[in-house]
């Protein structure tokens, strides 16, 4: 199990991770949206006080549970996944993640499942990709280039509230729909629908 959250607020943030760490205690990466760049850290002591970043417009993180009783820990496969300027953590498990790496002969991706989402987005495009996807998941994607934070889910579980998502839930946070792209704007702090997909699985929660 994984988790997945959001805040422009760091106060918010660290409440949302230490509640995100129950599903995730293995890997935590934090990554920070600035005016002028993009930083990633990883930290596997998640009683290591998540300082504040000068300039940072939004904070994302993830968490991640073990995959096996014995594991060596490297960035190439731990969330968020990169490529060209694009960022994305996930939760959740796909179901067609091979399938699709042979069909779309897909390059730029690892042995995690969801590796191959950021590849599938470069060949066919952001709503194509979350189309053909198989399995359940909860998203959040961040563009560098066009300044695009979104988030999505299909299954999994995923909530808002005004400028801040999370996987697990809070009482005053709301359900996001299924199929339903959320994109934040950075003036008003604010999620706002944009978009929708169709879904590609029966849908279940994890």
């Amino acid at each position: 199990m994984c988790g997945i959250f959001g805040s422009n607020n760091i106060t918010e943030f660290r409440k949302l991770c230490k509640i995100n760490s129950k599903r995730g205690n293995y890997i935590r990466s934090v990554t920070t949206i600035g005016t002028d760049d993009i930083r990633v850290f990883h930290e596997q002591d998640f009683n290591k006080p998540i300082l504040p970043v000068t300039d940072c417009l939004y904070y994302l993180g993830h968490v991640q549970s073990p995959t096996s009783s014995v594991r060596t820990f490297s960035k190439e496969t731990s969330h968020p996944f990169t490529l060209n300027g694009q960022y994305l953590a996930h939760n959740g498990v796909l179901e067609n993640d091979r399938e699709l790496v042979d069909k779309m002969n897909l390059e730029c991706y690892n042995d995690v499942d969801s590796s191959i989402i950021l590849p599938l987005m470069e060949k066919v495009g952001f709503n194509e990709t979350l189309e053909m996807l198989q399995g359940i998941f909860g998203c959040w994607y961040y563009n560098s280039k066009s300044g695009s934070l979104r988030i999505f889910r299909s299954g999994s579980t995923l909530h808002y509230n005004r400028g801040s998502f999370s996987s697990a839930a809070l009482p005053e946070y709301k359900y996001i729909d299924e199929g339903i792209i959320l994109e934040y704007n950075f003036t008003n702090n604010y999620f706002n629908e944009i978009d929708k997909f169709k879904l590609n699985s029966t849908p279940f929660f994890l």
